[in-house]
């Protein structure tokens, strides 16, 4: 055990029982049954937690929440590897989650008291979702980078929705002066401005149709080319079904999995390569043509000025009263 120890200590992390904890403070569970703080079920099996206070009132600390310097004594003790006073551990070591000690934080679990004078202390400064208060600490809301799907945001975090129905809590700022990252950017293209990595300031990302060549040059989605559409051209959002869309509408890809999002009105009408009559709307960007030499048979088909804007090398002679063709498969 003493080998095994020393090993998780050189890599920066700490084995409790059969869970694992990184020297950051974050959990991470050997049995994918447990749940890390942050989710809010003790691993004890006991019934979810509720609800939390919203700040921390520490007293009697006893040097916890001291840096080890600092002195930990007389009811701390110091947390291998992590330079922090936490409370003493039992007979069994350091306890689990369990709705009695619901704060985990530094490779062990807490009581509200002392959480409160853990986070209140100088230690906990090192750890950020100290900051957000009690709340966050026990998953009760979203901490900076966490999903909000189906919780709400820290206080001081808002949730920037990628689609519809799921989004991600960041602090929001105006300038990079508000980020500890001094990068403040619109990292998802939704118009909002967040803290991001200082990578998304130093190489900037495309905003939704911006012109790319492919997506990784895309802040969010994916880099749409080869159509002579400019509302589908450049970067645009992900989706497979037209509920991951803000406009409620995905258009697929006709050579690949999934699709991108585009204008509301792309939905309301006839796409390209679907049968149409002449009075039919066809989708912008597409006529309703003849596809048959008889004229018998129509499809919404993607108007072209020459034949490179045409997947099969053929544009029809200009349609009357129009400055463009239409592709035709078979260049009739």
């Amino acid at each position: 055990m003493r080998a095994k120890f020393i090993l998780a200590a050189t890599l920066g992390i700490l084995e409790v029982g059969c869970d694992l904890w990184k020297a950051d403070g974050s959990f991470v569970p050997m049995d994918s049954a447990d749940a890390a703080p942050g989710a809010n079920l003790p691993r004890d099996g006991g019934p979810p937690i509720q609800s939390a206070p919203d700040a921390w009132i520490p007293s009697n600390c006893g040097g916890v929440g001291n840096l080890c310097s600092m002195n930990c004594d007389p009811a701390g003790q110091c947390q291998v590897g992590l330079d922090v006073c936490v409370p003493m551990a039992g007979p069994k070591g350091f306890p689990g989650q369990s709705p009695q000690t619901p704060y985990c934080l530094a490779a062990t679990c807490m009581t509200y008291e002392q959480a409160s004078c853990f986070c209140k202390g100088a230690a906990g400064s090192q750890f950020s979702d100290c900051a957000l208060g009690p709340p966050a600490v026990v998953g009760l809301c979203g901490t900076e980078g966490t999903s909000c799907s189906n919780r709400p945001c820290c206080g001081g975090l808002k949730c920037v929705k990628d689609t519809p129905s799921s989004g991600t809590c960041y602090k929001i700022c105006q300038t990079g002066a508000d980020c500890s990252s001094n990068c403040c950017t619109d990292l998802k293209s939704t118009g909002d401005l967040e803290c991001a990595p200082a990578t998304a300031c130093t190489s900037a990302c495309g905003q939704q149709g911006s012109a790319c060549t492919n997506s990784i040059q895309c802040c969010n989605g994916t880099c749409v080319t080869g159509t002579s559409n400019p509302d589908f051209a450049g970067c645009r959002p992900s989706c497979t079904t037209n509920s991951d869309c803000f406009s409620n509408c995905c258009r697929m890809f006709s050579n690949a999995s999934g699709g991108f999002c585009v204008d509301a009105r792309y939905c309301n009408c006839t796409p390209v390569g679907a049968d149409c009559t002449n009075t039919q709307n066809c989708c912008a960007g597409s006529t309703c043509g003849a596809v048959n030499a008889g004229g018998t048979q129509f499809t919404c088909l993607q108007n072209c000025m020459g034949a490179a804007d045409c997947d099969g090398g053929c544009c029809s002679t200009y349609i009357a009263g129009t400055n463009h063709g239409t592709c035709s498969p078979t260049c009739l």
